[in-house]
């Protein structure tokens, strides 16, 4: 997990455990996600990712990802987001 992270973008984070795991099924489709929540090193500041499939980027603050569009199952990894404590305040 760590080793994709920074493959896909060249982070170096640090995981804080599971997040969620999040079943949704699609029309002909079941899939389970497995949510890890990842920090930054402490005391490091977030660096530009390096795009490996993603096309371009922008950082938000997360009461910002509410107005954007999502697929479903995306939505529920934010609404399991809400609830964990390590992520109050």
């Amino acid at each position: 997990m760590l080793r994709e992270v920074r493959e896909e973008t060249g982070f170096e984070v640090e995981s804080r455990g599971k997040l969620a795991v999040i079943k949704h099924s699609y029309t002909r489709y079941r899939v389970t996600m497995h949510a890890y929540l990842m920090s930054f090193p402490e005391g490091t500041e977030p660096p530009e990712p390096r795009l490996t499939a993603a096309t371009s980027f922008r950082w938000l603050p997360y009461s910002g990802l509410a107005s954007l569009a999502f697929p479903t199952a995306m939505r529920k990894l934010m609404a399991a987001m809400e609830r964990d404590p390590r992520l109050a305040g």
